[in-house]
């Protein structure tokens, strides 16, 4: 084995560990906001999603997978987070602007 190769294997493998870290983290995370509409579990679950295609995209380069054509789904994954957390971002601009709240960086100082 050459040292390129020890390298990429060490790389690929914590890579991975920090990866299901990463999951676990953001799924206590998405699991004590009891609550689908804060942000918090919004962002927990895209971070889920994406976390997941990472994933797949590490054991795809790495041959860990014993289906050829998982790698594959990586893409897919990615795209559907990148979706789901421009929704979120639109639904609660949405949100804001309807209710005609105020954003922080709106609100004058009042000294």
């Amino acid at each position: 084995m050459t040292y390129n190769e020890l390298f990429t294997l060490l790389i690929t493998d914590t890579t991975l560990h920090l990866l299901v870290v990463a999951l676990g983290i953001f799924s206590i995370l998405a699991i004590k906001s009891h609550n689908v509409r804060s942000f918090q579990f919004q962002l927990s679950i895209f971070i889920i999603i994406w976390i997941v295609g990472e994933i797949l995209h590490v054991f795809g380069e790495s041959n860990f997978s014993p289906y050829q054509n998982l790698d594959q789904l990586s893409p897919i994954i990615h795209t559907i987070s990148m979706i789901s957390i421009s929704l979120v971002f639109l639904l609660r601009y949405i949100y804001v602007k309807k209710d005609e709240k105020k954003f922080i960086a709106n609100i004058e100082n009042q000294d």
